[in-house]
């Protein structure tokens, strides 16, 4: 089984590392560039093509098993929808609005849904959706739906400098893989690992960006594979984590605070 879960961290960096700069050419064509915090234009979304890629790689899987899983076709599903409204987002969405709290204030205020909203009912939708076909137990069920829709939005907390995202993704999963008694979807983890190492370079020297489309994709994946980890005890823990990001980003800057420490602030440079 390990085996074939590094055929699939192999493939998942190959295709990437091939596909990559034609993606990057084929977004300075349409001119799908946005300012990074440098105010230097960049091709965004280019996340969006890691879930495509990513969803390729399951339809192999699903290939090799000759069988139709229904977990991991709604999977597919869900990162490509997902990654969509996140396209929308980045395009047209309203930049001034920061944060969970400032969407749902912005309703109210306005009477408007903002794209960010929109983006929180998707992904509540197929968090929902996905965490059906994990359990027949409401509990557990309640459970992995809370963790896959924090999920979506846990990447997207990191994603303010180049490079950022995807250590914070890389840190995740390989913690995810040591402390997971369940191999089943192991192969969710090792492909995304080669997927988002042969981008990180394209990411870390600014060439391009995630956008909300891709760090909410990685999240989506993230928390599709946290729900597929055991014992019970090891998701509370993962949603504790959750909850107090998300809740810390309403009110505090990730970027002040790693700024503000030596040691992250070596990390959070490293290689660019």
């Amino acid at each position: 089984m390990l085996i074939y879960d590094f055929l699939f961290l192999f493939l998942g960096f190959f295709i990437t590392f091939i596909l990559m700069p034609n993606i990057l050419v084929f977004l300075r064509k349409i001119n799908f560039f946005e300012k990074n915090y440098n105010n230097i234009l960049i091709p965004i979304s280019t996340g969006f093509f890691l879930g495509l890629i990513e969803s390729f790689l399951c339809v192999i899987h699903l290939i090799v098993l000759r069988e139709m899983d229904i977990f991991i076709i709604i999977f597919i599903f869900g990162m490509v929808i997902i990654g969509i409204v996140g396209i929308i987002d980045d395009k047209f969405g309203n930049k001034k609005i920061k944060g969970i709290r400032n969407h749902i204030l912005y309703f109210f205020k306005k009477g408007k849904i903002s794209t960010g909203i929109a983006k929180a009912f998707v992904g509540v939708f197929f968090s929902t959706l996905i965490s059906l076909f994990t359990t027949n137990n409401e509990i557990t069920f309640v459970l992995n739906s809370i963790i896959v829709a924090l999920s979506i939005n846990y990447i997207n907390l990191f994603d303010l400098r180049p490079g950022r995202s995807i250590k914070i993704s890389i840190l995740t999963l390989f913690v995810a893989l040591i402390i997971s008694q369940n191999k089943e979807y192991n192969f969710i983890a090792y492909s995304t690992l080669g997927i988002i190492s042969a981008y990180l370079p394209f990411d870390l020297k600014g060439k391009a960006m995630l956008g909300d489309s891709g760090s909410n994709i990685l999240g989506f994946i993230l928390g599709t594979y946290f729900i597929t980890i055991q014992p019970i005890y090891i998701k509370n823990i993962i949603l504790f984590i959750l909850i107090l990001s998300n809740t810390m980003a309403e009110f505090f800057s990730f970027s002040t605070i790693i700024n503000n420490n030596k040691v992250l602030k070596y990390l959070d440079d490293l290689g660019r």
